[in-house]
């Protein structure tokens, strides 16, 4: 059985974007986005996830000399091979899913640094969540759902992810666990929560032109 899923990712526009798609590149460490201002975002390659751990990690990591594909394996079990389809599309296949691993995920480190940005995480259209300057007392989830899309967004720059399927996204605070930085993580489980043999889906990493009206717009945010 094959299953085909899409995962939109957009890079936003604030005042002083500069990230565009062709900029985006593969790396041993995961899709490296530079947006704005400062160091790129790391987006890992995807975990195989079960309900009881923390997930099979990506190995044997090979990008290929153009740069346009990369290859990895899973233990006990798992391949995955990512490749560039054009300048804003990349195609993921994975194979070999162990029975035990029901979804897969997506996780990006966040720095502290981003908190004195007045950087916000927006889900849909709800209200800005304002990265915390301090670790708050039994809060270390900021959120935990399942929007369609969701926003980071900082003064010099923003990314977008939208979802084309229920995707469930949490953003925390891991400094109350003596962890320098925020993670915003992005789960899709395979259809009907049931191990699958083979999957295959796109990722998209888009210029803000291409972006409709209502997921353009990267709003600012002031600290109360």
């Amino acid at each position: 059985m094959r299953i085909v899923l899409g995962i939109l990712l957009i890079a936003g526009s604030c005042e002083y974007a500069q990230a565009e798609a062709r900029d985006v590149a593969l790396t041993p460490e995961g899709f490296r986005i530079p947006i704005g201002e400062g160091d790129p975002y790391i987006l890992n390659y995807p975990f195989l996830l079960n309900a009881n751990d923390s997930g099979l990690k990506a190995q044997n990591i090979t990008v290929a000399p153009d740069g346009k594909s990369v290859s990895m394996t899973y233990a006990p079990s798992g391949r995955c091979t990512i490749e560039r389809k054009s300048e804003t599309e990349w195609a993921f296949h994975i194979t070999e899913i162990p029975v035990d691993r029901v979804k897969f995920g997506f996780g990006m480190k966040l720095p502290l640094s981003l908190a004195q940005e007045v950087a916000c995480v927006q889900p849909n259209d709800k209200p800005l969540i304002v990265l915390p300057e301090a670790p708050e007392k039994d809060k270390i989830t900021l959120y935990n759902g399942n929007p369609k899309w969701v926003k980071l967004t900082r003064p010099s720059g923003g990314v977008v992810f939208q979802y084309p399927r229920t995707t469930w996204t949490m953003l925390r605070d891991h400094r109350p666990w003596g962890q320098k930085y925020f993670r915003l993580d992005h789960i899709l489980y395979f259809p009907g929560k049931k191990n699958v043999p083979e999957i295959n889906y796109t990722l998209i990493i888009a210029d803000p032109a291409s972006v409709t009206e209502s997921t353009s717009a990267m709003p600012s945010a002031v600290k109360k």
